[in-house]
C-alpha cells in the first residue's frame, strides 16, 4: 500500500521487516528503521492535508429565539415558510439538545401538521425561556 501512494521508503523498510520476520533475524532494528520511515510519511502526508475547518460559532440566543418565534407564528398561520425557517435553524450551531429537539419539529412541519409542530415548539420555547 505505501508504493501506491508513493512511500517506496516505507514501502522497502515494511518489506525488509516482513523478511527479518521469515528469517527470524533481530527484528529491533528493523521495527525502529519502518516506525521511522512511518514517522516521515505520517509528516508528509499531514503536510499535504487541507486545513481543518474551524467550528462555527455558536448561534447566539437572540438569533435562536427570533427563529424560534418566527416559526411558531409562521405554523400558527399554517404558512410554507416555516419549512424554510427550520431549515435555517438546523444550519445554525445550536446547543446539541437544543438541535434534537428542532429536528423533532421537521417531521410534522414537512407533513403540514401545524398542531402538532406547535406543540413540540411550545415545549422548546419553554424550555429556552432561561435563555
Amino acid at each position: 500500500m505505501a508504493g501506491a501512494i508513493g512511500a517506496e521508503d516505507l514501502q522497502e523498510a515494511a518489506r525488509l521487516l516482513e523478511d527479518g520476520i521469515r528469517k527470524h533475524k533481530a527484528l529491533e532494528p528493523l521495527l525502529s528503521a519502518a516506525e521511522e520511515q512511518l514517522r516521515q510519511t505520517a509528516a508528509v502526508l499531514q503536510h499535504h492535508l487541507p486545513p481543518e475547518e474551524a467550528e462555527p460559532a455558536p448561534a447566539g440566543s437572540g438569533q435562536i429565539k427570533e427563529k424560534l418565534l418566527r416559526l411558531e407564528e409562521q405554523l400558527g398561520r399554517y404558512e410554507a415558510g416555516a419549512v424554510d425557517t427550520l431549515t435555517e435553524l438546523l444550519n445554525l450551531n445550536l446547543p446539541p439538545e437544543l438541535r434534537q429537539q428542532v429536528l423533532a419539529l421537521k417531521q410534522p412541519i414537512e407533513q403540514f401538521d401545524a398542531e402538532g409542530a406547535l406543540g413540540l415548539l411550545n415545549k422548546v420555547l419553554a424550555g429556552s425561556e432561561g435563555n
